[in-house]
């Protein structure tokens, strides 16, 4: 149909809302070298769905719900500084993911009585060492673990009716590191000029360790690379002038948690998403104090590659692209 015809018989619709609200506080306690940061939060949301016209297919009433949660999190964090500008810490924090509207009456099913599920819930570990140990060095590497409880997944009750429910945990751990280093100095540059070299890296060890779908656990969730790496090189002078170049590689990846390919013949779908390397660059210049000219290329080396996939279909991402504009302050 065209864009923008509202004839015919309209197959959906439906009304949503969400509200969402918070309270937090956090305080740094210092005690010589360490100190010491806890804090605490209450996060509050609301999900509304009124739904006017259901698809045909579906024998369930129309969506008339409201889904209300209150959830309390706590967090602490230890630092310690040593040396000329460095810090070891430790910090400990809960954390959640929001409800979304497919987690509680997605429109395309027919959905049980009591389909309520609990926001997923996450406890993170991180320790490690970070600093500036020389004028111009930054370095950050830190070990990490976190642990999510309570996934939600879709479950069939019958042949027609499916319930959300809080199926199964996951734990992810793995180092993470970064450092990048200003190398004008090295090259005699102006002290308003900088040559950043920078590179960042996670390694990812990602598991189920409980489910209650058979055979879930020792699988690896989807969307969890092994690996992603960055690394590239920034210039940026004192007038806000600045190009960058970066390269970005991330490792295969299942798309959906049972790890299994999907489909057949044409609507075939692996069941991971092979390792992708791209090449991005950017700049901008200023040709006045309130003037800058700014152009990007994405891509640059036209990878192609994909990065999202749906059960009918792979979703393609981007190829050779480029903007350029301007910015003007007033």
């Amino acid at each position: 149909a065209p864009r923008g015809d509202t004839n015919g018989t309209p197959r959906l619709s439906e009304d949503r809302q969400a509200r969402y609200g918070a309270v937090f506080a956090e305080n740094v306690f210092r005690l010589g070298p360490f100190h010491v940061v806890p804090s605490l939060r209450w996060e509050h949301e609301e999900l509304r769905i009124d739904e006017g016209v259901k698809p045909a297919n579906l024998s369930r009433p129309l969506i008339h719900a409201d889904y209300r949660k209150d959830v309390p999190l706590a967090g602490i964090g230890i630092g310690n500084d040593f040396g000329p500008g460095n810090e070891t810490y430790v910090n400990v924090s809960q954390g959640y993911r929001p409800l979304r509207y497919l987690d509680v009456a997605g429109p395309f099913a027919n959905f049980a009585a009591g389909n309520n599920p609990d926001p997923p819930r996450s406890v993170s570990y991180e320790a490690g060492v970070h600093g500036w140990p020389a004028r111009g060095f930054y370095y950050d590497v830190g070990l990490f673990e976190v642990d999510f409880r309570h996934r939600i997944e879709t479950q069939a009750v019958n042949a027609t009716d499916v319930v959300n429910v809080n199926t199964g945990d996951t734990r992810h751990r793995g180092i993470e590191a970064e450092a990048h280093y200003d190398v004008a100095p090295w090259l005699h540059r102006p002290a308003s000029e900088h040559l950043e070299i920078f590179g960042n890296a996670s390694l990812l060890e990602a598991r189920f360790t409980a489910s209650a779908i058979a055979g879930q656990v020792g699988r690896v969730p989807a969307y969890a690379p092994r690996y992603l790496l960055r690394a590239g090189v920034l210039w940026r002078d004192a007038a806000d002038s600045r190009a960058g170049l970066s390269v970005t590689s991330v490792g295969s990846q299942f798309w959906q948690d049972s790890n299994a390919d999907f489909g057949s013949g044409a609507a075939f779908v692996p069941a991971r998403i092979p390792a992708f390397t791209v090449v991005d660059l950017s700049g901008q210049w200023a040709a006045t104090p309130r003037v800058r000219l700014i152009a990007a290329l994405s891509n640059a080396l036209d990878s192609r590659y994909y990065a999202r996939v749906f059960q009918n279909a792979i979703e393609p991402a981007n190829r050779r692209a480029w903007r350029a504009g301007a910015t003007i302050d007033f």
